[in-house]
């Protein structure tokens, strides 16, 4: 009696353990399948955005932003291939291509509401920052819109305390929690501080961009390996 009892609980580890395998198979599989999915739609407005811009130059046509042509290409798009041709997604379809001219440079772990993000940052050095950090830390477009509004960039870019600021940013978000308040202070206060080796703070406006033109620059070359 009591070996049946066991042979029967064996089974029904085993069983459990079948329909535990197969979850996980189905899961990575859906997995895998939006990442292809994503990469396609990615690639496809690429090709859309290049599209755009080869009959701006045939044409002479200048597809700004206050151009009709979006408004008349939503339109029609929208009348025969149905959703997911707004005025605005045109428009980011553009300048997918006019920012990303080689395809290659688009990385497949991102989505397209990831490069919507990015789109809208005009500073090309800063767009790549928040590209490889999104890359490396695996932001979703929530974190990663949330890091961008909190002027991530900026802050490294002008601290002296760059790792302070990186900490900060990766426990979630810049001084969310009460206990990040008072330490995100001090971070930020080292930025204010006169530094002896050059007489001063960056006080003057022109200073200031000036310093984070410099900082940008060695934040983006040490980006890949932000504790070195």
């Amino acid at each position: 009696m009591g070996s049946t009892k066991n042979k029967a609980a064996t089974r029904n580890k085993v069983y459990d353990l079948l329909i535990s395998e197969i979850g996980n198979t189905l899961e990575e599989g859906r997995k895998n399948a939006l990442r292809v999915v994503n990469t396609i739609l990615v690639g496809t407005y690429w090709q859309i955005g290049r599209q755009i811009v080869e009959y701006e130059q045939r044409t002479g046509v200048n597809a700004g932003y206050g151009s009709n042509l979006f408004d008349r290409m939503a339109l029609d798009l929208k009348q025969r291939y149905g959703k997911g041709f707004s005025r605005s997604n045109i428009v980011y379809m553009r300048l997918l291509y006019s920012r990303y001219q080689k395809s290659q440079t688009l990385y497949d772990q991102l989505s397209w509401s990831h490069y919507v993000e990015l789109l809208g940052i005009d500073d090309e050095l800063e767009r790549s920052f928040y590209e490889k950090e999104c890359l490396l830390e695996k932001w979703s477009v929530r974190e990663l819109s949330r890091q961008i509004n909190s002027m991530l960039f900026q802050r490294l870019a002008l601290s002296r305390d760059r790792k302070g600021v990186l900490q900060l940013a990766r426990k979630g978000q810049l001084a969310e929690r009460p206990e990040d308040e008072e330490e995100y202070g001090e971070v930020i206060a080292n930025q204010s501080r006169p530094d002896s080796s050059d007489g001063g703070g960056c006080t003057h406006p022109n200073q200031k961009a000036e310093a984070v033109s410099r900082g940008s620059r060695l934040l983006l070359a040490s980006v890949a390996h932000p504790w070195a």
